[in-house]
């Protein structure tokens, strides 16, 4: 993540002890330091931070914190309240947050208690949250083509999203797209075919070579329009180009660039959240088959890191160019889709099961074995596309959609 910087600015009464406080104080923040980057300031509106902590260190402080509320409002900074285990410090603190919730319901303040060390966890734990906004804010994601115009659903809209998350949306069409592939030299793609080569079957070369242009047209729309995600409306290029961008977008992934199919933003920005908080790529599937606790998820395009091995087929609908037929280990899966503009979120973990691959489904498939799937396919889906990521990552996930306080569908 981007350099993170968390600033603690103390409160004490003038009644209490000033060396005993200051004693305090210094073992508190000894302790942060050690698991995490932080320093103190001496006054809100000066000083430097993208998180602040207010460390309550006696009683008799709430007045104090109500004259440096007004700095901490105007700076716009997530801050928390460090509660300690004496001199009326959570008294204080529970006062505190209570006129807060009264008065500034979004704050998102919470308290943390505890000992030293008892602290320094839950605020790494918190700031990590924080970190996760923070690596969204000022973002720059394209959307390459209009969504595809099957995604009813997944059209939000793009102001709101902006204002809430503190991105900025830059809309690309696609015959803007395809000057940019024109413009592709072969010879710049080697990293590409690298990465499928050595899958390739013999007699693709040329659909490889096809392939590798749309990788390299959306390597020129990247630089030129400063993109950290992205989202294509793929399906057009199969008629200009007779080919897919099921690899080029797989190898965004890899690269550390969220790439998302079909023009689908809501994935594209869920991609966007899991790569936050799990620094891995993820795959964006359909549900294709479901059974009460048991869901098959395929499609033609994943990142070869969180496979365990890959080959390259024809994309399944079109059988026209290539796509990534993969193969996962086995293990445990977090399945999310977040509506930022709805306001909800489904968010479930699964463990994979054995798969036959099916013909009839697109060339990447998983079957992951999920409590109450029906009870959330069936009655409250948020969408076709979910975003699938290898490990267990739901409970970061759950706080980090109840920080940004949104419902969940389906956990």
């Amino acid at each position: 993540m981007k350099n993170f910087k968390t600033g603690i600015i103390t409160v004490r009464s003038l009644l209490h002890d000033q060396e005993r406080g200051s004693v305090a104080a210094g073992r508190f923040i000894n302790a942060w330091q050690q698991l995490f980057p932080c320093h103190e300031i001496a006054d809100v509106q000066t000083g430097e931070f993208d998180f602040l902590i207010v460390l309550v260190l006696t009683g008799g402080t709430e007045s104090q914190f109500l004259k440096i509320l007004p700095q901490i409002k105007a700076c716009g900074k997530p801050f928390m309240l460090a509660a300690t285990e004496s001199d009326n410090s959570l008294p204080a603190s529970i006062e505190i947050l209570t006129w807060l919730n009264a008065h500034f319901p979004g704050s998102g303040a919470r308290i943390i208690h505890g000992s030293p060390e008892e602290t320094a966890k839950q605020l790494k734990e918190e700031i990590f949250l924080h970190q996760i906004s923070f690596e969204l804010k000022n973002k720059v994601a394209g959307i390459i083509g209009e969504p595809s115009e099957w995604l009813i659903a997944s059209m939000p809209e793009l102001e709101t999203l902006e204002r809430r998350l503190g991105l900025k949306f830059v809309s690309i069409s696609m015959q803007q797209f395809q000057k940019y592939v024109e413009k592709v030299e072969s010879a710049a793609l080697s990293d590409f075919a690298t990465a499928f080569y050595r899958n390739s079957e013999k007699g693709r070369t040329a659909e490889l070579s096809r392939a590798s242009r749309i990788y390299g047209g959306l390597m020129r729309v990247i630089k030129a329009n400063k993109l950290d995600a992205l989202t294509l409306r793929c399906f057009d290029i199969l008629a200009s180009d007779q080919t897919t961008g099921c690899l080029a977008l797989a190898k965004l992934n890899d690269d550390g660039i969220p790439a998302a199919c079909e023009g689908d933003v809501p994935a594209m920005l869920t991609m966007m959240v899991a790569r936050a908080v799990s620094g891995k790529a993820s795959f964006m599937a359909n549900p294709s088959q479901i059974q009460p606790d048991m869901v098959t998820f395929a499609h033609c395009t994943c990142p070869p890191t969180i496979l365990s091995s890959f080959s390259l087929d024809t994309h399944f609908e079109s059988g026209k160019g290539l796509a990534v037929a993969g193969v996962f280990a086995e293990g445990e899966f977090t399945i999310c889709k977040i509506d930022f503009t709805g306001g909800l979120y489904a968010l479930a973990t699964g463990r994979s099961q054995p798969i036959s691959l099916s013909p009839s489904l697109c060339r990447t498939q998983i079957r992951l074995q999920i409590d109450r799937a029906t009870d959330y396919f069936f009655a409250s889906p948020l969408g076709n596309h979910h975003i699938i990521v290898p490990g267990n990552h739901f409970q970061v996930l759950r706080r980090w959609c109840e920080m940004m306080q949104l419902k969940p569908v389906w956990q």
